[in-house]
């Protein structure tokens, strides 16, 4: 989250993040690593804004944990 708001200074993306990482646990999302979030940039704005969610999919894992930490 901290990296959200020092790129988009955007709290409307940051509370977005939050209910994608609310999301992911609830549905039990466990690959929810890195590579599963991104960020868009506006050329003419000259903003970064946090990319629509994307491979949100029930997923299991061995351990049962997620891929990454809550905002880790």
């Amino acid at each position: 989250m901290k990296l959200t708001l020092k790129l988009t200074k955007n709290y409307q993306d940051i509370e977005q993040l939050y209910r994608l990482m609310c999301f992911n646990v609830f549905a039990h999302n466990r690959e929810d690593h890195s590579k599963n979030f991104s960020y868009i940039y506006n050329e003419a704005k000259k903003e970064w804004h946090l990319s629509p969610a994307y491979d949100l999919t029930y997923s299991s894992s061995f351990n049962s944990e997620h891929a990454t930490t809550i905002d880790g």
